[in-house]
């Protein structure tokens, strides 16, 4: 339970939210009377000072506060005599009223009075046409009034997995599950993104790394010291070959033919069955369990408030583990070889015989331009295929790291021809010692990681 001062404000200088542990007025000194005027009556302050001083404290559990009835003085609630005039406490005597209500609840029940269930508010006993204040400036005493809060137990709760907010049926699981505090909140929030993010990273990481070994490059200057062609011209022949095939084509001659495995169908033969185990969940019985349905304040009547708990009691059902037999069938199915014709013939066809080379390099200080072979076919059972390869090579002298070192690049055929031996040149060289790309360096190259004089 927490103690804690209430507030009051002054209606002779409007000073609002004074400490209850006051009964004057800090700004105009003007004495508090709840009893002349209910608008100065003590309320509850959320945010008023907690009581943990023991002479407060004594002064709190002394009880409500009473008035007397001779000189009006307001007296401790534990004093048996006006500490005023020394007349004894008797039925003359104003008590200040205790009241209990609660909040945060679904409904108030109204338990001493029969009145119908309602909320109490500040406004229904601090106005000046209240019944209720009317009440205690009429009786003497006041009787006690006691609110008793209700709710339904809880039958919402969140899940464990992810922070995912679910709603579960029974009440067993609503306490299984428990709502989470915020720092199991933003842990499952942060594994829930940790696992994403540490994923893409990875992949990030791969692709940086395959950028990194073949596609990035380093700039350098060079120059052209050989040159080298090479074309090639397909000639086919005109065979009799031997194939084999489902079906014998159109100019084909069919040498024999037998039956093989063209496919497999699957056919139903019979349904077998089998005996699985299960479970399932079942009540077993019933449980009692308590739960916190709300919270209960109390005005003191000597200017502090008391707010505790509320705990109500709800029973729930409790399951247990059954474990049955049940029978499953199984439809059993066969593969069933689908037989075809297989055919083996002749036929007649193109086929590549061999190629004709032509090329040449810069071993004998002359390079020929690139040209096709025009070989002469000797029979008709000879023709030039479509076929045609080609290569067109330049040895680059690149220095790094003061070592000169021999780099061979495919170029095409446009670049080729313009190059000859001794022409500077910038290649792209990535990590694995491979030549990019080649270009002339016209002027140089400034961001060139050597330069070749």
């Amino acid at each position: 339970m927490t103690e804690r001062w209430g507030a009051w404000n002054c209606t002779n200088c409007g000073e609002m939210k004074i400490s209850g542990k006051y009964k004057t007025c800090p700004n105009c000194e003007d004495p508090r009377s709840e009893r002349l005027d209910v608008r100065e009556m003590p309320y509850f302050d959320p945010n008023g000072e907690i009581i943990t001083d023991s002479v407060d404290l004594e002064f709190i559990n002394a009880g409500p506060a009473w008035n007397c009835g001779v000189c009006a003085h307001d007296n401790k609630g534990d004093t048996k005599a006006c500490w005023s005039c020394d007349r004894p406490r008797d039925a003359d005597d104003v008590y200040n009223q205790t009241i209990e209500y609660s909040t945060g609840v679904s409904y108030i029940d109204s338990v001493d009075t029969g009145e119908r269930p309602r909320d109490l508010t500040y406004e229904e006993w601090t106005g000046d046409s209240s019944t209720q204040m009317r009440r205690i400036l009429d009786d003497k005493p006041i009787e006690s009034r006691h609110y008793v809060a209700h709710e339904p137990p809880p039958t919402e709760a969140i899940g464990r997995k992810w922070g995912v907010k679910y709603t579960v049926e029974s009440e067993s699981l609503a306490s299984k599950y428990p709502p989470r505090n915020k720092w199991e909140r933003f842990y499952a929030w942060f594994m829930f993104r940790f696992y994403w993010i540490a994923g893409g990273a990875t992949a990030l990481l791969v692709i940086w790394l395959v950028f990194f070994s073949f596609f990035q490059t380093k700039s350098y200057s060079g120059k052209v010291v050989a040159l080298e062609w090479e074309r090639q011209v397909e000639v086919e022949e005109y065979r009799t070959l031997v194939e084999s095939d489902w079906n014998v084509p159109l100019k084909g001659r069919e040498i024999n033919r037998t039956r093989k495995v063209h496919h497999y169908d699957s056919e139903y033969s019979h349904t077998e069955s089998r005996q699985v185990q299960k479970s399932r969940q079942v009540q077993s019985g019933s449980e009692s369990y308590s739960y916190s349905c709300g919270t209960t304040t109390t005005s003191n009547g000597n200017g502090s408030f008391s707010t505790s708990t509320q705990y109500c009691t709800g029973t729930r059902p409790t399951y247990s583990t059954e474990y049955y037999t049940e029978t499953a069938y199984d439809d059993i199915y066969i593969d069933v070889p689908v037989y075809k014709t297989w055919y083996r013939y002749e036929i007649e066809r193109w086929v590549t015989d061999f190629w004709v080379p032509t090329g040449d390099d810069t071993s004998d200080s002359v390079l020929d331009d690139p040209f096709w072979a025009d070989p002469i076919l000797e029979d008709d059972l000879h023709r030039l295929g479509d076929g045609r390869q080609q290569e067109y090579l330049a040895d680059l002298s690149i220095i790094i790291d003061q070592e000169a070192k021999i780099f061979e690049a495919e170029v095409n055929l446009d670049f080729f021809i313009q190059l000859q031996t001794e022409s500077l040149i910038v290649a792209e060289i990535n990590r694995q010692d491979k030549v990019r790309s080649v270009y002339f360096a016209e002027e140089g190259c400034d961001d060139c990681q050597n330069i070749v004089e």
